[in-house]
C-alpha cells in the first residue's frame, strides 16, 4: 500500500513540475560578452552573427541611438519580407485618420469595431484584423502604399519598386518608421500601449528583464523580424529582419540584448565607442520574394494568459487518474 502512494505522489509531483520545466527550456541561457571599450556595437553583432554562421545575408539590422542620433546598420537598404510588421505603419495611418476626424475608436471597419481591431492587431498580431484594416485604407493599392512610406522619411529614390507590389521594408525603412513613432509618442500613444503588451515573450522581449519594450514581431515562411523602441535609461530603435534562420525568435532576441548592453555602456560612457567606417549608401534591392500572402481567415483572438505547457500537464494528470485505481488495488493486495 505505501509502495502505491510513494509512486502517486511521485507523479503528481512530476505532473506540477512540468509547466516550470517547460518555461525554463523557452529561455536559452545568454553566453555572449562583448567589450564595448574595445569595439563598436557593430562590431559586437557582427562578431556574434559569426560565432552563429549567419552574415548579411541572412540577416539584417537597423539600429538608431535616440540621445545621439548614431545609426547602424547591416545591409539596412535590403527591402524583404516583413510579415507582420506592417501592421504598425498601418495602425499609424488609422490614428492619423482618428486625429484628423475622419474616424473614431466606436466606428465599424468591415466586420470589426476599429478600437477593437487595433488592439487585436498590435496586442495579438490578429491576421483577421489586420486584413480587414488592409482591405479599408484605400481602394488604390499605391496609394496604401505611399501612405505607409511616408512615416518613413524615405525618398522615392530609396525605396525598392517592388515595395509597391508587395509586402516589403527595409531596416532603414522601419528605423524611420519607429523614428515617426517615437518622436510623436503623444499622438501614437494608444499604438505605444498596445506595442508594449505584444505577445509573446520572445523577439525582443526573450532578455529584456524589467526594461520596457514597444515591438511589433511577425513571421511568413522563412522570414522572421521584429522592430521596435527599447526603453532602456538610454532608449533606442533596433530593426531585425532575418531570412532561413533557424532559431530566428531567439537569434532576434540576442542581437536586443547586445543592443541593451550597449545602451547600458553608453548610458555609463557618454563618449562613444569607435564606429564603423560608413560605406555608400546602395541602391535599394530586394531578397527572393515569396508567393503574395494569400488572404486570411478572420479568427478569434488568442486568449489572455493562456498556457501553452498546460495540456501537457493535463494529459500527464490524467494518466495519474486513470492509473489511480490499479495502484491502489495492488497495494492492497500487498499489503
Amino acid at each position: 500500500m505505501r509502495k502505491g502512494f510513494r509512486l502517486l505522489t511521485f507523479l503528481l509531483w512530476f505532473t506540477l513540475l512540468l509547466p516550470c520545466a517547460a518555461a525554463s527550456a523557452d529561455t536559452p541561457r545568454y553566453h555572449f560578452d562583448a567589450d564595448f571599450s574595445q569595439e563598436s556595437l557593430g562590431d559586437a553583432i557582427e562578431r556574434y552573427l559569426a560565432s552563429r554562421y549567419l552574415s548579411s545575408y541572412s540577416v539584417k539590422i537597423g539600429w538608431c541611438d535616440l540621445q545621439s542620433g548614431e545609426e547602424w546598420y547591416l545591409d539596412g537598404d535590403t527591402f524583404m519580407e516583413c510579415a507582420s510588421t506592417y501592421k504598425l505603419p498601418l495602425a499609424m495611418i488609422y490614428v492619423d485618420k482618428i486625429a484628423a476626424g475622419e474616424l473614431t475608436l466606436d466606428d465599424k471597419i468591415g466586420s470589426y469595431v476599429l478600437g477593437d481591431a487595433l488592439e487585436n492587431m498590435l496586442v495579438n498580431s490578429h491576421n483577421g484584423s489586420g486584413y480587414i484594416l488592409r482591405s479599408h485604407v484605400s481602394e488604390d493599392v499605391m496609394e496604401y502604399r505611399r501612405l505607409q512610406a511616408a512615416y518613413s522619411g524615405l525618398s522615392e529614390d530609396e525605396i525598392s519598386p517592388a515595395f509597391y507590389h508587395y509586402n516589403l521594408f527595409s531596416p532603414r525603412f522601419m528605423i524611420g518608421t519607429l523614428h515617426t513613432l517615437y518622436d510623436n509618442s503623444e499622438r501614437y500613444s494608444l499604438i505605444l500601449d498596445y506595442l508594449k503588451q505584444s505577445r509573446p515573450t520572445q523577439y525582443f522581449s526573450l532578455y529584456r528583464g524589467e526594461t520596457e519594450v514597444a515591438h511589433k514581431y511577425g513571421s511568413y515562411e522563412e522570414y522572421v523580424c521584429d522592430s521596435g523602441i527599447i526603453y532602456t535609461e538610454r532608449p533606442f530603435l533596433l530593426c531585425v529582419m532575418t531570412y532561413k534562420v533557424r532559431g530566428a525568435p531567439f537569434i532576434i532576441g540576442q542581437i536586443a540584448r547586445i543592443a541593451m548592453d550597449y545602451a547600458e555602456y553608453l548610458a555609463a560612457h557618454p563618449e562613444p565607442t569607435p564606429a564603423p567606417t560608413p560605406v555608400p549608401k546602395p541602391v535599394p534591392s530586394s531578397v527572393p520574394l515569396p508567393e503574395p500572402t494569400p488572404v486570411p481567415t478572420p479568427m478569434p483572438a488568442p486568449t489572455v494568459g493562456s498556457n501553452e505547457s498546460l495540456p501537457g500537464a493535463a494529459v500527464t494528470t490524467g494518466a495519474v487518474l486513470v492509473a489511480l485505481p490499479f495502484i491502489l488495488r495492488r497495494g492492497k493486495k500487498r499489503s
